[in-house]
């Protein structure tokens, strides 16, 4: 292979990785939030958020309101710090569970709301744990892991999920043709 073809070849997902994991500043480093937030920031996460909404929109079993799960997660097969997305559409709201992100899309709105986040068990752990060193600019992320430890944050989505389904079709609950569309539909 010509040196100039050798200079073009795209870096591979596990040289960015090791890259990445060696320019980390402290040793005891693991990056979870912070990567997390980087990747949710990227072009690739909102296009791909933008894509499942587009399947979502195909379905002709789905009906509003629907909810969008993106459940994260590492890849220590590859490299510790490598990170995998894996997006997903569901007709009603999910148990929130450990990594994961969770949109709702109401009919008329142009695009899905940011309902909640739970992090990692070590970081939840860590939160719940530890109220006073919380930062400030982190406050409502505490507060959602909490909710989630209390079992309030599956309360609270699920009125939220009854009031809309109240406002769509003048009862508490999905179509009863639809009911049983609670399976997953993952890209």
């Amino acid at each position: 292979m010509p040196e100039k073809e050798k200079s073009k070849k795209k870096e591979t997902i596990g040289a960015q990785a090791l890259k990445l994991r060696q320019e980390a500043k402290s040793p005891y480093h693991d990056g979870d939030v912070t990567e997390l937030q980087r990747e949710i920031l990227t072009k690739d996460y909102i296009h791909r958020l933008a894509e499942c909404v587009g399947k979502a929109e195909k379905d002709t079993s789905l009906y509003f309101p629907y909810y969008i799960l993106v459940m994260v997660s590492k890849e220590p097969k590859y490299m510790q710090n490598v990170i995998r997305s894996r997006f997903g559409y569901l007709q009603t709201p999910p148990v929130p569970n450990f990594d994961s992100i969770l949109y709702i899309r109401r009919y008329g709105s142009p695009e899905p709301e940011f309902l909640w986040a739970v992090p990692n068990k070590e970081h939840v752990a860590y939160f719940y744990e530890n109220p006073t060193e919380v930062h400030p600019d982190m406050k409502p992320a505490y507060e959602q892991v909490c909710k989630f430890a209390s079992g309030e944050l599956y309360t609270e989505t699920m009125k939220d999920f009854q009031k809309e389904c109240a406002r769509m079709n003048g009862c508490g609950f999905p179509k009863p043709s639809n009911a049983a569309t609670q399976n997953i539909v993952l890209d």
